[in-house]
């Protein structure tokens, strides 16, 4: 009796001793770190959508259009004509934004729905605009104008290794507003660019450039301001787009936030916050020039280059500069497109809205606690992660900078 209880005694502690490494999916979710995610190949990791505005009105209409219920974040103010629209007037929004908010002169916002990237909807005018696109009554307004909300880059700088994923290499915040003269075909009047530099936690010496693409006035320009601060590049190759007036490479130059070996900016707690170095960049064209693609949004890429002919771009961007090709050595293999690698990693990201960075050597997985499930599935769960679930502990809130 004694054997048979020691036996079962011995069995009972086996069972238990193997059921402690059993697999744990919670626990292993836990230790999940960047390069364990398991990203669908063909995920470009975007967070924007085009939306392309189909407004109509049997009268010359004056509309504001908003992101937001309250109407506080206005992204066009342009004039909707009872003859269609020549050119496309497109915006550029978060991916989770469902419905904009259109606003007629003189009369209260109304929700219109985003249905197959467009908003679909006729406009009653209920005061009297004259002139036509083909008119030259002073009675409309003399520019149509568009504003890209701020955006957050953040980067990896080891490329082509992988890095420590914490996204905090160079971060930095952009946006945008265009203006367009509104009579008879649309013409690029100007572009004013705010270019906000948040955080460097990676050594390695690389500036920073602002590219912007799909243009057809790029030859147009008359003047780039302040020039102690930005530098046109004329670059070697186009991206794809064609002739090289199609673009304009933008250097930006002495600058505060630069990388120095071993010297980083705002990604450490035990260190005092550095004050965000915001410059504010103005094109303007002469004589207008025209876009040949669309009206309001412009295609922008933010990225990273240095002397050695290395560039970090966004998912799906080629390198520009001239001389610098793209290498072949990517560590996991070369992905399905550029800048990603054979397990759709990536080395640049861009979010849609002011987000706060992780510290250095954080896991971003922690910071964001929601951005695993968005990055496995495509995008399709959890498309603003970087709203909520903040753990505050993992992160540098430069909020209060920002507002000053």
């Amino acid at each position: 009796m004694k054997k048979l209880a020691l036996i079962f005694t011995a069995t009972i502690c086996f069972l238990s001793s193997c059921q402690k490494d059993l697999y744990d999916p919670e626990q292993a979710k836990q230790n999940q770190k960047m390069t364990d995610l398991v990203i669908p190949a063909d995920f470009n990791w975007e967070m924007t959508q085009n939306v392309t505005s189909n407004l109509t009105s049997r009268a010359n209409t004056r509309v504001s259009v908003f992101t937001d219920s309250e109407c506080t974040n206005k992204i066009g103010e342009y004039t909707v004509y009872s003859e269609a629209n020549e050119v496309p007037i497109v915006f550029n929004v978060p991916s989770a934004l469902k419905e904009l908010y259109v606003q007629p002169q003189g009369q209260s916002a109304q929700a219109v729905k985003i249905e197959n990237g467009s908003i679909n909807q006729e406009l009653i005018q209920t005061t009297t605009i004259r002139g036509g696109k083909n008119d030259d009554t002073e009675d409309i307004e003399e520019y149509d104008t568009f504003e890209r909300q701020w955006y957050t880059v953040m980067f990896e700088d080891m490329f082509p290794k992988l890095g420590d994923y914490d996204f905090n290499d160079f971060v930095a915040n952009y946006k945008y507003s265009t203006k367009w003269s509104s009579k008879n075909n649309p013409k690029l009047e100007s572009i004013t660019i705010d270019v906000r530099i948040n955080a460097i936690g990676g050594n390695l010496p690389y500036s920073p450039y602002l590219r912007i693409e799909g243009l057809n006035s790029a030859n147009n320009i008359s003047s780039i301001t302040p020039s102690e601060y930005v530098e046109r590049i004329r670059q070697g190759t186009d991206n794809g787009n064609g002739a090289g007036n199609k673009s304009i490479t933008l250097k930006l130059k002495n600058l505060d936030f630069t990388p120095k070996p071993y010297e980083f900016i705002n990604t450490q707690t035990d260190q005092s916050i550095k004050d965000p170095e915001t410059i504010t960049i103005t094109i303007d064209f002469k004589n207008g020039g025209n876009n040949e693609n669309q009206v309001g949004a412009l295609d922008f890429d933010f990225f990273l280059a240095n002397d050695n002919g290395i560039e970090i771009h966004k998912k799906g961007k080629k390198p520009v500069l001239k001389g610098n090709t793209y290498p072949t050595n990517i560590e996991g293999g070369e992905g399905n497109d550029f800048y990603s690698n054979e397990k759709n990693y990536i080395w640049a990201i861009e979010i849609p809205g002011e987000v706060h960075h992780a510290i250095e050597k954080a896991d971003f997985l922690k910071a964001y606690t929601g951005f695993a499930k968005w990055a496995e599935t495509g995008g399709v769960s959890n498309p603003e992660w970087y709203t909520g679930s903040v753990n505050t502990d993992l992160i540098i809130d430069l909020s209060n900078k920002w507002n000053e």
